[in-house]
């Protein structure tokens, strides 16, 4: 194990500790949206949603776009893999971020940008999704 492995469990038990004690107010979701036509947008939609925990830092942008950092990298036994904040998906399916204020409101992005390069952290660009979705009431 290197420096990295060793301390990246006790990074995200304080991360977890940030929302314990209430300063992670945003909440983020990876949705993938599967489509029973064969394409996305035909056909009858099942969502899947899995919340990004420890719940990361949400930093607002200019023109709607949002800075979402302190995501902890993949170590044995928690964290994420870049291809679980930007799965691929398959004929029929489709995926963007939804990211639930401290206001309860649901607003939907797409993903602009991942930086990976820290060892302890990844960060996402989200810019707001424009495209029409049928699943979302609130924008």
């Amino acid at each position: 194990m290197s420096v990295v492995d060793d301390n990246l469990p006790t990074i995200d038990a304080g991360r977890q500790l940030l929302t314990d004690f209430g300063l992670r107010t945003s909440r983020v979701f990876v949705r993938i949206g599967s489509w029973d036509g064969d394409e996305a947008l035909l056909g009858n939609l099942t969502n899947a949603d899995t919340e990004l925990l420890p719940r990361p830092k949400v930093i607002d942008g200019h023109n709607g776009t949002l800075t979402v950092t302190n995501i902890t990298p993949q170590y044995v036994g928690g964290g994420w893999a870049p291809s679980d904040v930007a799965p691929a998906v398959e004929a029929g399916q489709d995926f963007y971020l939804l990211v639930r204020g401290p206001d309860g409101n649901n607003k939907p992005y797409t993903l602009g940008a991942v930086n990976v390069r820290s060892p302890f952290r990844y960060t996402l660009t989200l810019l707001p999704l424009t495209r029409v979705r049928p699943d979302l009431e609130v924008y």
